[in-house]
């Protein structure tokens, strides 16, 4: 089974879940949020058979 990490909200000390509408974590007992900071970086795609 794969390991997963539990966030710990700051406000009740309840686990926080992903909220997808918001792409925040938010608990669901004390509607408090977590922000998830966003990247702006470019991914640059390279060509698998032309690697080393």
């Amino acid at each position: 089974m794969a390991q997963t990490d539990q966030f710990e909200c700051g406000g009740c000390g309840a686990h926080l879940e992903f909220d997808p509408k918001s792409q925040n974590m938010k608990c669901e007992f004390c509607q408090s949020e977590k922000i998830i900071p966003v990247e702006h970086t470019v991914i640059v795609e390279h060509d698998f058979f032309s690697a080393p």
